[in-house]
């Protein structure tokens, strides 16, 4: 299988049944390639879903609550100077829109979403329609969902101004889970919604290679240390009788996956360079 992205050879990841919708299963089998090149992950493309699902009501309305309960946090690592216009890509049904106009009041507020759930003057379907600049773009949870993740990230830096700032966040393909877990997290991990793993490695590279410039790079972690004892009982079917949980455990565990770069999911702020 050659990868999209560089044309570079890859190697069979994963093989199996992989997670359809919030909690369901794949009917068939799914083959999850690796590039050798620049260690993107990839969906073999008949089994991940089309445009049309994506712009369905129903399958907003699978997600919905995770949008929700995730963009508080994601608001957390966003900091837009006053006065700024922000355009939100992928806007979902505009949560993230909501608590980011909460935040930052001075700032104008936007979003670019193909599903017809969103709507308004401040919204617009495809980037086709967009004639305006912005000075930040937000790309949460996203990029794994495209068929073209270049093409995608040649349309945002269009849209912005000189030296305007990009917010990209995705799965980590490198999550701790996936060592840990291999088969029960494996199916959960790898999806018929998601074209694309990436890692810091791959992210980097494509994101460089469509002339943006690195800022900062975050490791975002959604679950706390309960987490793992989940996926121990799926795994090897054993139940813990003890479970040590407390705030300041929670805390040092979470800093250990962030530091090791282990994290669920890498937020990395990048800035426009060149046209």
């Amino acid at each position: 299988m050659i990868c999209k992205i560089c044309d570079s050879p890859s190697e069979q990841l994963f093989n199996g049944r992989i997670r359809n919708g919030a909690k369901g299963l794949s009917k068939n089998e799914a083959t999850v390639y690796k590039c050798q090149k620049c260690k993107v992950g990839f969906l073999e493309s008949q089994e991940s879903l089309s445009l049309q699902d994506y712009q369905s009501n129903d399958y907003h309305e699978k997600f919905q609550y995770m949008q929700t309960e995730r963009s508080k946090k994601i608001l957390e690592f966003l900091n837009f100077s006053s006065n700024s216009s922000i355009i939100d890509i992928g806007a979902g049904a505009g949560q993230l829109i909501n608590e980011m106009n909460e935040k930052f009041t001075t700032c104008s507020f936007f979003g670019l979403e193909p599903s017809k759930e969103l709507s308004g003057s401040n919204i617009f379907n495809n980037f086709d329609e967009i004639k305006d600049k912005f000075h930040y773009a937000t790309n949460i949870n996203v990029i794994e969902h495209v068929d073209d993740p270049l093409e995608h990230l040649r349309s945002i830096h269009s849209l912005l101004h000189d030296q305007g700032k990009l917010y990209i966040m995705t799965p980590n393909s490198n999550d701790y889970n996936l060592t840990l877990f291999p088969k029960s997290f494996s199916q959960h991990f790898y999806r018929t919604a998601h074209r694309w793993y990436f890692n810091e490695e791959s992210l980097l590279k494509i994101l460089i290679k469509t002339k943006f410039k690195i800022d900062a790079i975050e490791y975002v972690h959604f679950y706390n240390v309960e987490n793992i004892f989940k996926w121990a009982e799926k795994e090897y079917s054993i139940t813990a009788q003890a479970r040590p949980t407390s705030p300041l455990i929670n805390e040092n565990f979470i800093k250990l996956i962030k530091d090791n770069k282990l994290s669920s999911h890498i937020m990395i702020r990048v800035q426009k360079n060149g046209n």
